[in-house]
């Protein structure tokens, strides 16, 4: 792929590496905010695996993502690049343990529950729900008010 800039021209490279012919010299990219690496050509930001995915690699069904096959950010080998849709991307992350699923109290969105006649606290609606032998739902729309609360648990 080619950009000129006022008769300057830039080359990417199958290996992720991008070329000026104006300074003869190989721009060093710099560590992007969520770790990717990233040039400035023409006072733009661009990512480098993208550049080399949209020169070197076919795009048929129109995806709008570049996934690293190998899980490295910085590899911007062709051959570790492929398209990719989100819900692919994200797939692959958890198939391969970039990404692990949160469950139980590490999850942000879990909340603490207490007995407010035992002083009894629970770390998650499940562990509550399991004490009390009831299905989770069933307890977290008591907790959330669309069922009546028959329990006296209560969120922290």
């Amino acid at each position: 792929m080619k950009w000129k800039d006022k008769n300057i021209t830039y080359v990417i490279n199958k290996d992720g590496s991008v070329y000026s012919n104006y300074s003869q010299k190989f721009l060093k990219p710099y560590m992007g905010r969520h770790g990717y690496h990233v040039v400035d050509i023409n006072k733009k930001n661009y990512r480098v695996h993208r550049l080399v995915a949209e020169k070197f690699i076919p795009n048929p069904e129109k995806k709008p993502f570049v996934n690293h096959i190998n899980g490295i950010k910085t590899d911007n080998r062709v051959e570790n690049l492929e398209w990719c849709t989100a819900s692919e991307n994200t797939k692959h992350a958890y198939d391969t343990g970039l990404m692990k699923p949160k469950k139980g109290s590490v999850n942000g969105n879990s909340k603490s529950l207490i007995d407010i006649k035992t002083n009894r606290i629970f770390n998650t609606v499940n562990e509550a729900a399991e004490y009390l032998n009831m299905k989770r739902p069933t307890l977290s729309n008591m907790l959330t008010g669309f069922r009546r609360n028959k329990t006296n648990l209560r969120y922290l």
